[in-house]
């Protein structure tokens, strides 16, 4: 394609060429600041971090239920996929809405698997209660969990702060707006 690859356009934000013989190729790139996100690219980075957050929560669960330990530190985890998820949902393209998505898809896997945990750990010890709880209930529950345990209050923060990375490396720039 191209002879000479210093002859490739370059992104201006990442550097990265934008048209080489590898991309021709079929190269993975992360980002493609080629455009800002359209509508189009933001339902598909919605539906992405959706399906990356109920899998990021599940598996959460799951390596609680396994283990009997909670890992606060996989709430970083947990931001990095959902914030994959929206990325490649919306085509490797990012917009400031796209970021919202991404903490706030982030901000309820964390939610509903704390709240998933607490209920696991409330009936092994008292016995059967329904799952399904008023929301403001529910709420309650996760938020006593975090005021008793800081630590993972923590991690969540540095969890939803991983939640917008890929989504923000990703919105284009004016060549030299950094």
């Amino acid at each position: 394609m191209f002879s000479n690859p210093a002859e490739a356009e370059a992104c201006a934000y990442c550097g990265t060429p934008r048209r080489t013989e590898s991309a021709a190729k079929g190269s993975l790139k992360l980002y493609d600041h080629s455009a800002p996100a359209g509508a189009v690219h933001t339902l598909g980075g919605i539906a992405g971090g959706m399906v990356a957050a109920v899998i990021a929560a599940a598996a959460w669960t799951v390596l609680v239920a396994v283990t009997g330990t909670q890992f606060a530190v996989v709430a970083i985890g947990v931001g990095m996929l959902v914030s994959l998820g929206v990325l490649v949902g919306a085509g490797r393209r990012g917009s400031w809405l796209l970021v919202g998505v991404s903490v706030l898809l982030t901000l309820a896997a964390l939610a509903i698997s704390e709240y998933a945990v607490q209920y696991r750990l409330f009936t092994r010890e008292f016995g059967g209660v329904e799952l399904l709880q008023p929301l403001d209930a529910m709420l309650d529950i996760v938020v006593g969990s975090l005021q008793d345990d800081p630590q993972t209050l923590l991690f969540w923060v540095i969890g939803l702060l991983a939640a917008t990375y890929l989504p923000y490396r990703a919105i284009p720039t004016e060549p030299g707006a950094e």
